[in-house]
């Protein structure tokens, strides 16, 4: 497990979140594409009462996972392209996935379950590993599609993703 760049690659890929919102708290890298988190959901994120006041739920949320799987993917997908372990592209540095993030990176496809119940206002453990990649040419340009499985809580919550990742020619493997 490798933790080297980590810290440097979650604040880089997650500094536009506000704190409330910033949900993966510290990472380490598992050989050979996969990111072991501890995670956190400040309780009063987003529900409130209708007279203002906060009225926490107290349960991981599907609004939760969303947040937790994008920012444990940018930092994943960060990482390995830093160290060259996305398929066919040269390394990148991180300045340049984090601009990739707004225009160029998307979850194509999403699902999840939730097997039980967990309270994410404590820490929370996640995983997410990169599964399978293809980088292809299409009419959109050159993209490379990323399969993924995470999970959360060891597999209170679990399910499956792709991401899409925009190219440049200049990014990608000659040799």
């Amino acid at each position: 497990m490798t933790e080297i760049g980590l810290s440097e690659t979650i604040d880089t890929m997650l500094k536009e979140y506000p704190s409330n919102l910033r949900f993966l708290r510290k990472a380490e890298y598992i050989e050979p594409n996969g990111l072991r988190c501890k995670l956190y959901s400040d309780p009063n994120w987003a529900y409130s009462s209708t007279n203002g006041e906060n009225s926490p739920v107290n349960h991981f949320t599907a609004s939760e996972s969303c947040f937790s799987h994008n920012q444990m993917a940018y930092v994943l997908l960060a990482y390995m392209a830093q160290y060259g372990k996305l398929k066919g592209v040269e390394v990148q540095s991180l300045d340049n996935m984090n601009n990739k993030k707004f225009n160029d990176m998307m979850i194509a496809e999403y699902t999840i379950r939730f097997s039980k119940p967990f309270i994410s206002s404590q820490e929370f453990s996640g995983e997410f590993y990169v599964q399978d990649q293809n980088l292809r040419r299409t009419k959109s340009g050159l993209l490379l599609f990323v399969d993924n499985e995470f999970s959360f809580e060891n597999g209170k919550a679990y399910g499956k993703s792709k991401g899409v990742i925009k190219l440049n020619e200049t990014e990608i493997f000659k040799g």
